[in-house]
């Protein structure tokens, strides 16, 4: 059979295409940056109307909605991608004759909680409700999968990484059940549906086990091979307001939303997954082939360290803004600036220049972290200990070594533009 897949250079996405491929079909990746011969473009954020999806669809005997994003980066982007895409998606395909429509919902959708479980629900509902009594001939199922896991996928890397550290730090939610389901459990079943003359309007798919944050965190810790760590409780009053601050960080995964879903939880008695798989579902403990484990816990490892040191080298700028800015006495930092020559308004206006650098490169750390960022911190600090070897030469020789430090902040930040992809 013919099958697009929409979001093919997803995790959930290019693991249908590869499966799908494998089991001898022929595919359309529906990318947003094509760069094989089987890629097509697609932009779920402006292709609204189904005269922009007909060519796509025309001659497929599948289509599979594998689009999806966790947090908006732009007003309306839950709407456009989730919703008015799909739609425009489906009706297209129905009226070019395509025999099935597949799609990739997410489970807990059914209670519309959060815009992003909203946004899915409306698709969901656009193709069970509206085309699919339109439309006889048209086969309609919507996948309504609980956690994911996916050694490459950014949220299973995450949670991994978060299970690597010295000490767990996690919400307390005794109460949220999450299933994870391995990435292959849901490849089969999705071949298992192409094709088939039978197929439910909804289902509902998991994992064999139920678990919390805790102890999920806890089985990942043990599956990366690492012994048993201390845990930190957090409470779930602490946990929201962390959820409030990071969602200001562009790549956070940490939303309100977020993290309303995750006190939701992500289970189901309904499963069924394991019917149409046909075969005994992972379970964590499986997830990751041993021969993969040590390579898998390096890059989480990896990945980890970066994390921290973002955050580190952000706070070094930022308190240091803020010691320039007036939290050390002020007569003392212009006391400093004396040797250089600046006295007077020059001295203040250039101490709040610095401050103002410092906590500029603060919030690019966080916000928009890049090698051309690095590079400029790394330049600043060379300038700053230059000045300070020409004109304090007496904090090389301080005691407490403030200057020898700038060498450490340097060998962190050629970690960190080494780690950047070219």
């Amino acid at each position: 059979m013919r099958i697009l897949i929409c979001g093919a250079d997803g995790m959930v996405g290019h693991a249908l295409s590869t499966a799908l491929a494998q089991a001898g079909h022929q595919i359309v990746r529906g990318v947003r940056r094509p760069r094989l011969d089987s890629d097509r473009l697609t932009d779920f954020r402006a292709q609204h109307s189904p005269e922009q999806w007909r060519t796509l669809v025309q001659g497929c005997d599948v289509v599979i909605n594998a689009v999806g994003i966790l947090r908006e980066q732009q007003s309306g982007d839950f709407s456009a991608i989730h919703t008015d895409a799909p739609q425009a998606l489906f009706l297209a395909a129905a009226q070019q004759g395509v025999q099935q429509i597949i799609q990739i919902s997410a489970l807990g959708a059914d209670l519309g909680g959060t815009a992003y479980f909203r946004s899915k629900l409306a698709a969901d509902r656009y193709l069970l409700e509206y085309l699919a009594p339109a439309f006889p001939q048209l086969r309609c199922t919507v996948l309504r999968p609980s956690l994911i896991f996916s050694a490459q996928g950014a949220s299973s890397q995450l949670l991994m990484g978060l299970a690597s550290l010295p000490v767990l730090v996690v919400p307390h939610l005794p109460d949220a059940g999450l299933q994870p389901l391995h990435i292959d459990d849901l490849c089969t079943a999705v071949v298992q549906l192409c094709g088939s003359e039978q197929v439910p309007a909804i289902a509902e798919l998991a994992g064999p086990e139920r678990k919390t944050v805790e102890s999920l965190l806890l089985a990942y810790r043990a599956l990366l091979g690492q012994a048993p760590a201390p845990v930190i409780r957090l409470p779930a009053g602490l946990a929201a307001a962390g959820a409030w601050c990071a969602q200001w960080l562009p790549s956070s995964a940490l939303t309100p939303d977020s993290w309303q879903m995750l006190q939701q939880g992500s289970a189901t008695e309904r499963n069924a997954l394991p019917a149409l798989c046909k075969r005994p579902l992972r379970r964590v403990s499986d997830f990751l082939p041993v021969a993969t484990v040590s390579a898998v816990a390096a890059q989480v490892r990896e990945k980890s360290v970066l994390g921290i040191h973002r955050i580190v080298l952000a706070m070094i700028w930022l308190i240091t803004a803020g010691l320039s800015a007036g939290l050390t006495p002020l007569e003392d930092s212009l006391a400093l600036l004396s040797p250089l020559g600046l006295s007077g308004n020059s001295a203040v206006l250039a101490l709040f220049a610095a401050a103002l650098l410092d906590a500029g490169f603060g919030l690019a750390t966080l916000l928009r972290p890049g090698k051309r960022l690095w590079r400029m911190q790394a330049g600043l600090i060379v300038f700053y200990s230059i000045v300070i070897g020409l004109f304090l030469p007496a904090f090389w020789l301080h005691p407490f070594g403030p200057v020898l430090k700038n060498l450490a902040v340097l060998s962190l930040l050629l970690h960190l533009h080494m780690a950047e992809p070219s």
